[in-house]
């Protein structure tokens, strides 16, 4: 840190410098302390696992959906990401439902989903009305998506252009950039400016 501060003072820019070293994540807290003591602007730039990204596993976990025949583990792994725009309360009732009724395969395509979230009675309670709305609802959002990405990849026949096409097209269908532009925001607000860039 010394180094740095005389060496802005003998004019070189603390953006013409770099300080590289080996597992940066171990030194953060200490390197960061001592940075902001002295005024030094800074940021790490470290790897970071793409595969390990909301925006990759959504798009292999539609992928997977589409090829696997809309497994559960799939399904809600999609779900999760928290990428699809649906809340996560409604996501909740979803998976309640889907292990319910051991939901799997064609059945996410069904029409309209009728089995009361209850088990098997005679009679669906007000709460068991209101998860079975939910369920559908979110279905729905799921599932309308996921055909449209299937219908388009059947039809370009192994076309990587259209391959591609396809899935930018079913990313926009399911309003990814607007989840990702508030995620960023979230993650800037909480201080948190590499993730805000990522995203």
């Amino acid at each position: 840190a010394l180094k740095i501060v005389n060496a802005h003072k003998e004019g070189v820019k603390f953006s013409e410098m770099a300080v590289i070293m080996r597992d940066a994540n171990s030194r953060k807290g200490i390197t960061d302390a001592v940075f902001e003591r002295f005024g030094i602007p800074y940021f790490y730039s470290d790897k970071t696992d793409l595969s390990s990204t909301a925006t990759s596993r959504l798009i292999l976990s539609a992928l997977r959906c589409i090829a696997y025949n809309f497994q559960t583990s799939d399904v809600l792994t999609l779900l999760k990401t928290g990428l699809c725009g649906i809340d996560v309360s409604k996501a909740d009732l979803f998976e309640e439902y889907c292990y319910t009724w051991d939901i799997s395969g064609s059945r996410f395509t069904d029409e309209v989903w009728s089995m009361n979230p209850d088990g098997y009675l005679t009679y669906t309670s007000e709460r068991g009305q209101e998860v079975l709305k939910t369920a559908n609802e979110v279905r729905r959002a799921l599932i309308v998506p996921l055909e449209h990405l299937k219908r388009k990849i059947h039809d370009a026949a192994g076309n990587t252009e259209n391959n591609c096409r396809a899935l930018y097209e079913y990313l926009d269908e399911i309003k990814l950039s607007e989840s990702l532009c508030a995620l960023a925001e979230f993650e800037l607000a909480s201080g948190n400016v590499k993730e805000a860039g990522e995203l």
